[in-house]
């Protein structure tokens, strides 16, 4: 996978390709190079949020991400960028093709 692109947080990260897309924006796969990490970024694009109860839960959702960051069941975020037009969540990648009982077995873990 070529990560050639860079954004605009001081070329903190590399973007590589999007894994997903919503209603208020897009994921992508990004490369860290000081820490060697794949990560998640989920990018808000702050003018498709149309009314006041949009904006509240885009401001709660790292919030409540970091209030949870010690449990190892939610995923980490590495880094938050707040623009005026977009917000960045840098979170932890999650591959899709691992099953939660197998992550959960992997550590030895019960359901």
């Amino acid at each position: 996978m070529t990560c050639s692109q860079t954004n605009d947080n001081d070329n903190k990260y590399q973007i590589c390709e999007e894994i997903g897309r919503g209603n208020f924006g897009t994921v992508t796969r990004v490369y860290a190079p000081a820490t060697g990490d794949f990560l998640a970024c989920k990018t808000i694009d702050k003018s498709s949020l149309t009314d006041a109860l949009d904006r509240a839960c885009i401001d709660t959702e790292p919030k409540l991400m970091a209030l949870l960051s010690y449990h190892p069941n939610i995923v980490q975020i590495h880094d938050l960028v707040d623009t005026d037009s977009t917000l960045s969540i840098y979170m932890e990648l999650v591959d899709p093709s691992v099953s939660i009982y197998d992550r959960l077995e992997r550590r030895g873990e019960d359901l």
